[in-house]
């Protein structure tokens, strides 16, 4: 083939990616392991290959799906370039989505056809026309941009960005182009890379549980994570790391090409290796020890951007191996945050001396009465008929924009018993979950199954990194950031708030029978 302006080796896991046809490819791989230009050049096959039309065209058009414009236009349009021929097209560097377009000869044949005005025959030669797609999608909300693209095939770059809903919009929108007339789709699928994803996130599901046409691919991490009996910690660079070649600062010596290929193979070796090296001293630096875990070994851990509300949350403490099921004929307490557009309410009940979180429900862009309707009640008669309920919700107790109700009034109205805690206060708030926290009896425990619970324990309930310049340490906001998270970190906190509540009462009314059977022992050894 003409098109061999990049030089391209496969590494081991490239020359399996390459070898499938799956609907869905998905490589993860640690930073730096060549992932995105393994995608590229995938793409670039499949566009080579792809059916001829009867004017000798091979049509494709890919869609490239990030989470931002400024990630699309800094670092995956460049990559796209790097791959593609730049004496035959280019990717804009501006619009919404961003496009592109390459044509080129595929070097199957002459090509002069195109420039004498001839008509196509077969042996002429064949021509490659790629156009690219650019999208920025992240959240759910965002599948609608693309309900009317027709693309060959899609590549997701950088996949952690994103929510699932763009996965499986993303998975809809390819196979449609070209038509039959025009020689019909050769490949349709999608191409995916990803770092390690943090905690919690569906790519781990789908790694987990991958489908019968989906192929997982993974390259080796570029460190290994060593921790000795005291709990010391130190990071080794693995030297069988993919795309070591490629990386670090590489001035060759004056006499580089007269070395023998093994001396050659082994010097670019070792400044690869000295990259990643570089690289985890400077996380360690910033005491981002999550960053070298996920990014560089590949581990399965939460990650901190910015400061977790509650850092006394350990996965392995606080979350459940399996889900638990409610105990019937128990009280059933729901900690319910009302406030906005964006109701969410979890689901707690003491389950073996613990207060076990077993669900949860969110509603983005709902009114009160609709999430009470549609979510609410539903599950209440569905999976907890047997048991008591007591809501406690945000004391503002704001009216909802649809009815004119307030919350209390329309809870009760449905014959649920409603708690309004003293205060809203979200000191009082956060500490009383740190309470649940940091009791080994009687403490907290969470059914697997409560994704966005566990993700805002996590670390997605946070407080917002301040930009100070100078600064000698880091600075955070005093109110944790209002974001995706907060909606069911604040129904956490509402339940906590009357847990802990009927704790202190217990705790105070166990004390007074201590006290009086104290006076009663008095009593009687006076008495004797």
């Amino acid at each position: 083939m003409l098109v061999d302006d990049f030089n391209y080796v496969p590494t081991k896991t490239g020359l399996a990616f390459h070898d499938s046809d799956a609907f869905v490819k998905l490589v993860f791989g640690p930073y730096g392991s060549g992932k995105t230009c393994m995608i590229m050049n995938d793409a670039k096959f499949y566009a080579l290959s792809q059916a001829p039309s009867s004017d000798g065209i091979r049509r494709t058009r890919i869609g490239v799906v990030r989470g931002t414009y400024p990630e699309l236009a800094s670092t995956t349009r460049g990559s796209i370039m790097e791959v593609f021929p730049a004496q035959y097209g280019t990717i804009r560097q501006g619009g919404a989505p961003i496009h592109g377009l390459y044509r080129f000869p595929v070097g199957d044949g002459p090509y002069d056809y195109i420039r004498m005005g001839e008509p196509w025959q077969p042996g002429m030669g064949t021509i490659c026309q790629v156009e690219f797609v650019l999208q920025a999608l992240q959240a759910a909300e965002d599948a609608e941009k693309i309900k009317s693209a027709n693309w060959t095939f899609a590549i997701i770059n950088e996949a952690t960005s994103i929510d699932y809903e763009v996965l499986t919009a993303v998975m809809g929108r390819v196979g449609r182009y070209p038509t039959e007339n025009m020689g019909g789709c050769s490949y349709a699928g999608v191409l995916i890379d990803s770092n390690q994803p943090p905690q919690g996130h569906f790519l781990l599901n789908m790694k987990a549980n991958p489908e019968e046409n989906w192929a997982i691919f993974e390259q080796p991490p570029a460190a290994f994570k060593i921790e000795d009996d005291l709990g010391n910690v130190k990071y080794e660079v693995n030297p069988d790391a993919e795309n070591l070649y490629n990386l670090g600062a590489k001035r060759k010596p004056d006499d580089f090409n007269e070395w023998t290929e093994a001396a050659q193979r082994t010097f670019l070796h070792d400044k690869g290796m000295d990259y990643y090296k570089n690289q985890i001293a400077a996380w360690k630096l910033e005491g981002r020890t999550d960053k070298i875990d996920s990014l560089f070994c590949m581990l399965d851990v939460p990650m901190r951007d910015g400061k977790p509300v509650w850092p006394m949350f350990k996965y392995d403490i606080h979350v459940a191996k399996s889900e638990i099921e409610p105990v019937l004929h128990s009280t059933v307490i729901i900690g319910y945050d009302t406030s906005g557009i964006h109701p969410a309410a979890v689901f707690y009940q003491m389950v073996q001396g613990r207060w076990a979180i077993l669900d949860e429900l969110y509603g983005e862009d709902m009114g009160l009465e609709a999430f009470v309707e549609q979510a609410l009640l539903p599950l209440l008669l569905h999976k907890y008929q047997k048991c008591n309920y007591i809501v406690s919700c945000d004391p503002a107790n704001a009216k909802d924009a649809y009815t004119g109700l307030s919350p209390s009034t329309h809870l009760e109205q449905k014959g649920l018993q409603v708690h309004m805690p003293k205060t809203n206060d979200p000191k009082t708030r956060i500490r009383a979950v740190d309470q649940l926290l940091n009791k080994s009896i009687g403490g907290l425990v969470i059914s697997p199954h409560c994704h966005l619970t566990i993700k805002a324990f996590q670390g997605g309930y946070r407080y917002k990194r301040l930009r100070i310049m100078g600064s000698v340490s880091a600075a955070y906001d005093a109110k944790p950031e209002k974001n995706s998270h907060s909606h069911i970190a604040d129904a956490v906190q509402y339940g906590a708030l009357y847990i802990v509540r009927e704790d202190v009462h217990d705790e105070r009314k166990a004390s007074h029978i201590i006290r009086q059977l104290s006076q009663r022992r008095k009593i009687l050894r006076r008495v004797m």
